[in-house]
């Protein structure tokens, strides 16, 4: 299945909210030592990004990947991601794995705040067999505890700023 860059992250979203996730495989994506600043920057121009993905034009194969570490590694490969993420304030080295880490806690932040938020169909899914926070908690677990941290330190501003640009 071959895509454009941005659609990939639509197709992530997409993926993730049938509960169909991506990281069906258990990985790790390796310590990146995100920051403050990269979560900051990932949220004030994530629209920027997207867009700068769409102008690198390149189309990829998205059937092999089975796993948010070859996800995060995929996203380093590409040729004009790293460009993209410096020039939208993301700290180097591994710009697209910390892209793909924020991406990743970014959605687990808004999903877990959408099913905090209807405790009701939560415990109506659960009495159905179905653990919710269990099928997103695949989202967060890839991530170092030490990223996923400095990315949960932003939850409000992801959202408030992030989740509408999502919708």
């Amino acid at each position: 299945m071959k895509q454009r860059l941005s659609f990939f992250i639509a197709a992530v979203f997409a993926v993730v909210l049938s509960a169909n996730a991506v990281c069906q495989t258990p990985s790790k994506i390796e310590k990146l030592n995100i920051k403050a600043s990269d979560v900051t920057n990932f949220i004030d121009n994530f629209k920027s990004i997207s867009d700068g993905f769409d102008n690198l034009g390149n189309n990829f194969d998205i059937s092999e990947i089975t796993s948010v570490s070859e996800v995060a590694a995929f996203f380093d490969s590409i040729d004009g991601v790293d460009k993209v993420l410096k020039d939208n304030g993301i700290a180097g080295p591994s710009r697209g794995k910390k892209f793909v880490a924020m991406l990743y806690g970014s959605m687990y932040i808004i999903m877990k705040a959408q099913f905090d938020a209807m405790p009701e169909q939560v415990e109506a899914a659960k009495n159905q067999g179905v653990d919710v926070y269990a099928q997103i908690a695949q989202l967060k677990d890839p991530i170092d505890p030490a990223d996923f941290a400095v990315i949960e330190k932003q939850t409000a501003k992801i959202i408030s700023d992030l989740q509408p640009q999502l919708q």
